[in-house]
């Protein structure tokens, strides 16, 4: 994982633990988009608006911006991109992020790797050896994972607007007690980013 290509320093601590950056979408797909977004039913509730289906992975591919906003020690804002690209495999897709802007951005260009559409089993490979895995279920792609202590929960979530993303970073090592065996982490740092489609 490059931490040397940071934006700021400020920045460095929240992308080595965000190695990745997962998924995201609109509520309706293009006319000519190789999928769409159906309205369904999620659980025993009907859809609300910002709750969509996706038709498939595929629903995700677009390109997407927006502002992170970075809450911790020193709140940081940087601009946020992610292009989702189909490519010959319908089992893999370009996955590329971008921190930053113009020509000092930070890109990352992954693939996003399908195991299993059904299930919505998958992974993020970084191309250094790295993967992350994840799940696309009712719209939302969640992975899980630990890096240099942290352990991060990032969540991209489909909506009216685009992608919802969301990460919380928990420091393992100061888990506290907080009665009959449960432990509480605190939360490390928190990121929001609305990742409005741009085609």
């Amino acid at each position: 994982m490059r931490v040397d290509a940071i934006p700021s320093r400020a920045c460095r601590a929240f992308v080595l633990a965000m190695a990745v950056v997962l998924v995201a979408c609109s509520a309706t797909a293009p006319d000519d988009g190789p999928a769409r977004v159906a309205a369904a039913r999620l659980g025993n509730g009907a859809v609300g608006t910002n709750d969509v289906v996706p038709d498939g992975f595929a629903a995700l591919i677009g390109r997407y911006r927006g502002t992170l906003a970075i809450h911790g020690r020193r709140p940081l804002e940087v601009a946020m991109g992610l292009d989702i690209e189909a490519t010959a495999d319908p089992s893999r897709y370009r996955w590329v992020i971008r921190y930053g802007s113009g020509a000092d951005a930070d890109v990352r260009d992954y693939l996003l790797l399908v195991d299993d559409a059904a299930t919505g089993k998958c992974r993020i490979d970084e191309q250094n050896t790295i993967e992350l895995h994840g799940r696309l279920r009712d719209g939302e792609l969640v992975s899980v994972f630990a890096v240099a202590g942290q352990t991060l929960v990032t969540r991209y979530r489909l909506c009216d607007d685009g992608i919802e993303f969301a990460l919380e970073s928990f420091a393992a090592s100061k888990a506290e007690e907080t009665g009959r065996g449960v432990k509480t982490y605190p939360v490390f740092t928190s990121q929001r980013a609305l990742l409005r489609r741009v085609d």
